[in-house]
């Protein structure tokens, strides 16, 4: 366990008029060791959002919080690290929102007097480009359940991750490029001190997250400086990503180049990508000295689940391995692992393909756009869903001992549990279907769902859905029955399906058959639509994707 505050420490804070206050003093103020916080009380629920968890300097390794005088106001949630505003950002002018260098965290628990209570600390999604703490509240978790919910801010896009060679000048960690890892790795060391203040207990911290989230919490289990971070680990559509720093060193000067000669110091984008590929101290300060704003709007597009848009996760051979997740050295901790069945649904809607005919209604129906929608609908979403639970509970079984349980969510799949009013009959199990189960005041969703999570059967798979996740805090394992859930090994790939009617929940357990070529072969057997228009639609819309290994050999 790592070293609790320092007499010094308590001593300064005393000599400042702070003091250490109980867990939920009335006024729900808090003593963290680099100052006090004072949260709100609402509907049963004590939370502080906005905390400093670490302090940085572009490019440089998270450090502690810089101590404050007096008591900070913890009651209004912060705006996050800057990133594009995709509401206000066109092609030709981007707009940007949020704070350089943001790393704070926001807190929720119940309005109880108990301590030691389980920590759940969610890694919010949005590619690693953009997303905020307040994805997802933890209210309603910790309302019904007696547990300490935290979300963080980390720094995104081209500040959270840069592999240029000039960069790499400072300690291992820093050379790695991966500065948003060291954000969050900074973010478990402040939980271990400073949790149990807030009633948590920090030696059963459980590292979670979605889409980015979730394969940047996969990425931690192959990195060895989380090692003692977290007891267990949720992987909410997250599978296995990484990427070559030379690769990512190419794009990123491709992307920049153009800033250099806007700037006047090279003459065409040739010479600025090759001057940026150098080690040359000038552009270390360059980079250092460019506004956020400006490096935000050139690395901060959407890349469309595609590495090639955004390279981050870099294998540097000190955070995460060289051989990435071909390493053999995994954390062995156990791991929940979990997909939606319709994973690429939402992709697909936004893809420029689709996107017209969305817009005009017309991806329902025998038209030809319909049948393409559903062809890449329903083979992108297996083969998402292949890559983040079965492929990666495959790679992972053969080098830990600690269990890895897989779980589908299939709600969406019987028609009559959808708002046939809503686009959720067109999305299915979509990407992210699990968060208006997860945190049931969620309305981040309700274009697209309408009043489908309302249902009697929507209410039940929530109440499983949550039941297995706060089992899986408190014991490692997601059920309490451990029979009905087997872990996931080689030899029996044990898959608990969990979907819902309108009227109640439905369960069941099977074993998991596919692989992407068996998922190709499907692709090329489906007689809806012709060779020519199924090659189109892969080298267009699925090529180019997390998942889309298997379709190489297209």
């Amino acid at each position: 366990m790592r070293q609790k505050i320092s007499t010094s420490v308590v001593t300064g804070l005393i000599a400042t008029g702070l003091n250490f206050t109980p867990v939920l003093a009335d006024n729900h103020t808090v003593t963290t060791e680099s100052g006090a916080v004072q949260g709100r009380s609402e509907n049963g629920v004590n939370s502080w959002f906005n905390v400093p968890y670490g302090h940085s300097e572009r490019y440089e390794a998270p450090t502690t919080p810089v101590a404050w005088q007096g008591t900070r106001d913890a009651t209004v949630p912060g705006q996050g690290d800057i990133q594009l505003d995709s509401s206000k950002s066109t092609v030709n002018a981007p707009v940007t929102k949020g704070f350089e260098n943001d790393l704070t965290l926001d807190i929720y628990r119940s309005k109880t007097t108990h301590k030691k209570l389980p920590v759940l600390v969610y890694i919010h999604g949005g590619n690693n480009q953009s997303g905020l703490s307040t994805e997802l509240s933890g209210a309603s978790f910790v309302k019904r359940h007696n547990a300490i919910f935290v979300s963080i801010n980390y720094r995104l896009g081209g500040l959270g991750f840069n592999p240029l060679p000039a960069l790499k000048t400072g300690t291992k960690a820093e050379n790695s490029g991966n500065f948003a890892l060291l954000d969050m790795h900074q973010s478990f060391k402040w939980l271990h001190d400073n949790i149990s203040q807030f009633g948590g207990d920090p030696d059963n911290i459980t590292a979670a997250g979605f889409s980015a989230g979730g394969r940047d919490v996969m990425a931690m289990l192959i990195s060895p400086i989380f090692k003692n971070d977290f007891k267990q680990a949720i992987v909410f559509s997250g599978g296995m990503t990484t990427s070559s720093p030379e690769d990512a060193q190419q794009i990123f000067s491709q992307k920049l180049a153009p800033l250099v000669v806007d700037d006047g110091i090279k003459p065409d984008v040739v010479t600025a990508k090759k001057w940026l590929l150098s080690s040359d101290a000038e552009v270390a300060a360059y980079l250092n000295n460019l506004s956020a704003e400006r490096i935000t709007a050139q690395l901060g597009g959407d890349a469309g689940i595609r590495m090639a848009g955004f390279p981050h996760l870099y294998r540097d051979g000190y955070v995460l391995p060289k051989q990435g997740f071909n390493t053999q050295k995994y954390l062995n901790v156990p791991v929940l692992m979990t997909t939606g069945s319709q994973e690429f649904s939402l992709f697909g809607l936004s893809d420029p393909y689709f996107k017209s005919a969305f817009s005009d209604g017309k991806l329902t129906g025998k038209s030809t756009i319909a049948k393409e929608f559903r062809f890449v609908n329903k083979y992108g979403g297996e083969l998402y869903q292949y890559f983040n639970v079965q492929r990666s509970a495959e790679k992972m079984t053969k080098h830990r001992t600690a269990p890895t349980y897989a779980l589908h969510l299939d709600f969406g799949a019987d028609k009559n549990a959808i708002d046939q009013t809503s686009q959720m009959k067109l999305l299915r199990s979509f990407h992210g279907v699990f968060v208006p189960l997860l945190d049931t005041d969620n309305t981040n969703y309700k274009t697209y769902v309408g009043k489908t999570y309302q249902s009697t059967g929507a209410k039940e798979i929530a109440n499983t859905f949550q039941n297995s996740i706060y089992r899986f805090m408190t014991t490692s394992h997601p059920s309490q029955a451990k029979s009905d859930w087997p872990p996931f090994t080689g030899e029996a790939k044990n898959i608990r399906v969990l979907s819902a009617t309108d009227k109640r929940v439905e369960q069941k357990l099977i074993h998991a058959n596919q692989s992407g070529p068996s998922i190709i072969k499907q692709m090329h057997q489906d007689k809806t639509l012709t060779s020519e228009q199924k090659d189109k639609l892969v080298h267009d819309v699925l090529n180019g994707r997390w998942f889309s290994a298997p379709l190489t050999k297209w």
